[in-house]
């Protein structure tokens, strides 16, 4: 098990995952995902502040999923394909399975370019068990400490869910300067 710091877990083994009445689990079989964060700097050199980051899933996420691709026949759920950012300090704010929409916007940001957007790549090969979203914010203005993100299912505040949630490298952004968020998700 990976663990970011003692309150998340994240990257369970399914070697742990409780197999209920009799049924077998496939090993090797997988739904997770991971993030990238790199910035472009307005000199053009290059700054990784984390390479495939396993991910966190909320469990407000893990539960919508589930809703909408097996229970409910009639669901409706939007995806979850919209990220934001987050300037919060992850030692007081760090992200739980816990968290939900309301708690990510409280330390949300927003303004300055870094406003929540739907990732303008969405790439899904069919056949392949992969999914990548990927955006990049360019920084209107010097932007301090921009360390979270979080995949969510809505463009506006007050609604909908966030579904996965990730730290990487704290990292001040000057005027111009590119980050390019990556977040890739397998399912199987």
């Amino acid at each position: 098990m990976i663990k970011i710091n003692e309150k998340i877990n994240i990257g369970m083994d399914i070697s742990e995952t409780e197999v209920r009445q009799g049924r077998d689990m496939v090993d090797e079989k997988f739904i997770r995902g991971f993030m990238s964060a790199v910035i472009i700097r307005v000199d053009g050199t290059e700054e990784i502040l984390c390479h495939n980051k396993e991910n966190l899933l909320t469990d407000e996420g893990r539960d919508k999923f589930h809703e909408s691709l097996y229970k409910n026949p009639t669901a409706t759920q939007a995806p979850f394909n919209f990220i934001g950012l987050s300037t919060s300090d992850q030692g007081s704010n760090p992200p739980l399975v816990t968290d939900t929409r309301a708690d990510w916007e409280s330390i949300e940001t927003s303004g300055n370019g870094l406003d929540r957007f739907q990732a303008g790549t969405r790439d899904h090969v069919v056949g392949s068990n992969l999914t990548d979203l990927i955006q990049t914010f360019t920084a209107g203005a010097q932007v301090l400490n921009v360390q979270q993100a979080a995949t969510l299912d809505r463009i506006s505040t007050g609604d909908g869910f966030v579904g996965h949630m990730n730290v990487f490298t704290q990292a001040d952004l000057e005027l111009g300067d590119q980050l390019i968020i990556t977040w890739s998700f397998l399912l199987g």
